[in-house]
């Protein structure tokens, strides 16, 4: 039998960044990447480009409802919009489905 708990109570969000920061997001992704050891954080990043703007994205989900310090401070320290809080899996599944549909009509 296998004992697991419910939860719909998590940390994280969407970072939104269209200042021209590129070296600095792709070095933050790839430090997580190669640095990262907790399994309860995980990152979902991408960009959209548009006539003369690109806007990236990175989104930040750590399965507890409060996150250590140091999980998301490399991506918080890049000039972005929005922010990480406390939140539900819908709340955050709805804003990455509106971070990656948005505009496409």
């Amino acid at each position: 039998m296998i004992n697991e708990t419910y939860r719909d109570i998590l940390f994280g969000g969407v970072l939104f960044s269209d200042v021209p920061q590129f070296d600095d997001i792709l070095m933050a992704i790839i430090n997580f990447q190669n640095t990262n050891t907790d399994p309860k954080v995980q990152i979902e990043a991408g960009f959209k480009g548009a006539v003369s703007l690109i806007t990236f994205y990175i989104a930040v989900f750590y399965d507890c409802p409060t996150a250590p310090d140091d999980i998301s401070k490399e991506f918080l320290d890049i000039h972005h919009r929005s922010m990480l809080e406390t939140r539900s899996y819908l709340s955050l599944i709805e804003a990455i489905s509106a971070c990656v549909s948005a505009k496409m009509r």
